[in-house]
């Protein structure tokens, strides 16, 4: 049965690219650099870029390209043809020069960004939003990050340069982001506030450049997952299953943060390629003994399309040897359209057993200022335990240049057996007695 929804799932997927294929060449190429996204002036921690503000050709040190600043996208007015949309234009005010905090202009080029993010999420049918996750803090108001970034980024072209990251964030999701993996004490693993906040320090790095080449050491966020850690590069207040859960009581299917090193090196202009060694999963200068190799491949096939391949191997900090990647491959259809695909799979060799996950998200840029999307999860966590599905539809609206809202719509599809599992660790243990859920979410993000 699982093998069954697991390959419908695939040609759903498939299908629904090819369909937008047509579409896109149906309407001709762009013009280089059409992975643009809606110009929301989001603040961008230097990992993965966002949902729905990744360009097709992305720059960083962490192994594959991601965003800096992205690039405003103003889509052309809608034609004679399907849905008008110019009666939400009223809701749009001219664009003016984000408001900053600190002057990031001086000439040491150290810039210093910082956001924050206010929310709050129903509990669902079974009392908890989502489990094991970031929005696990039901039923009210809470601050979930407040985020300080500062930074000098490290430029990789032909002489020598060097640069360093330090991230601090406090909130509902600080204990999210600390270094969980860690021996007790280590790090930021216990810097709690009471029951539901925390601090952590996510990112504390140093990376030198030379000649296309860019090595990167120390604490840092982890090159997996299409959505990020810092709510600014995600267009849904919630995150997906694959990002946020620990899967089959075993860990957490993708890292959150890594310590070690990489190096990445752009292969042409469309190509770049990274290797290096981390200490296990969501680790930090701690004695957590894991030792993984990790790497990357990430490319833009055409003008339309880019796709990014991630994996890591070895002894994962729990003493496990696993293999997990993640496979994304980003399609702007057209200039209100796109779409994003994402698969991970982690495989774990001494527990001979396998969880893997199926993500499809799709955007449409109704102006200026408002973006509509809505996410597709197959879960599939491991023997022992149903699958299930989630389903999520959002809007984004970037009220002034510092301010987004992001109302959500998130449910939850427990299949009737998924509670028969042997598994009894875990939020989606056969003892939680999981129900289909709906859960309605909003919050607000500032930017300095």
């Amino acid at each position: 049965m699982k093998l069954s929804r697991f390959f419908l799932s695939v040609a759903a997927g498939c299908g629904l690219l090819g369909y937008q294929a047509e579409l896109s060449f149906a309407q001709g190429y762009y013009q280089s650099g059409s992975h643009r996204g809606v110009a929301y002036n989001y603040y961008h921690q230097n990992e993965a870029a966002s949902p729905s503000d990744r360009p097709a050709v992305q720059e960083t040190g962490r192994g594959r390209k991601a965003i800096q600043n992205p690039r405003k996208l103003v889509p052309q007015k809608a034609g004679g043809k399907g849905w008008q949309w110019d009666f939400l234009d009223q809701f749009c005010h001219a664009p003016c020069e984000p408001w900053t905090l600190f002057a990031n202009d001086n000439a040491s080029r150290i810039t210093i960004n910082g956001h924050t993010q206010i929310g709050y999420h129903t509990e669902g049918t079974n009392g908890d939003g989502t489990p094991g996750s970031f929005n696990d803090y039901p039923n009210r108001f809470q601050l979930h990050q407040q985020w300080l970034k500062v930074q000098r980024a490290a430029h990789s072209g032909k002489g020598f340069d060097w640069g360093f990251g330090l991230d601090y964030v406090y909130g509902t999701d600080g204990p999210d982001t600390q270094a969980g993996y860690n021996s007790a004490g280590e790090w930021d693993e216990d810097w709690d506030n009471g029951s539901a906040y925390g601090h952590a320090i996510p990112q504390l790095y140093a990376e030198v450049a030379y000649a296309g080449m860019r090595v990167k050491g120390g604490h840092f966020f982890s090159p997996m997952g299409y959505e990020t850690v810092a709510s600014t590069g995600n267009f849904f207040y919630s995150r997906s299953y694959g990002r946020g859960l620990a899967l089959g009581g075993g860990g957490r299917l993708i890292p959150r943060t890594v310590t070690g090193v990489l190096a990445d090196y752009n292969i042409g202009d469309h190509v770049t390629v990274s290797a290096g060694w981390i200490d296990g999963f969501d680790t930090g200068f701690g004695s957590g003994g894991g030792s993984m190799f990790m790497g990357s491949a990430s490319m833009a096939l055409f003008d339309q399309m880019h796709m990014s391949y991630t994996l890591a191997s070895g002894d994962a900090a729990d003493g496990d040897e696993i293999y997990v990647h993640d496979l994304i491959v980003q399609w702007q259809v057209t200039d209100r359209i796109e779409s994003v695909f994402e698969t991970i799979l982690l495989a774990d060799h001494d527990g001979d057993n396998s969880e893997i996950t199926l993500n499809n998200y799709m955007f449409y840029v109704l102006n200026d200022c408002m973006k509509i999307g809505l996410r597709s999860e197959w879960v599939d966590p491991g023997r022992d335990n149903e699958e299930f599905n989630a389903v999520t539809v959002g809007l984004n609206y970037q009220a002034t240049s510092n301010l987004l809202l992001r109302p959500e719509l998130r449910f939850d599809n427990f299949h009737q057996d998924i509670n028969s599992g042997a598994d009894s660790d875990g939020p989606l243990s056969s003892s939680t007695g999981r129900r289909d859920s709906t859960v309605f979410g909003v919050d607000i993000i500032l930017t300095y």
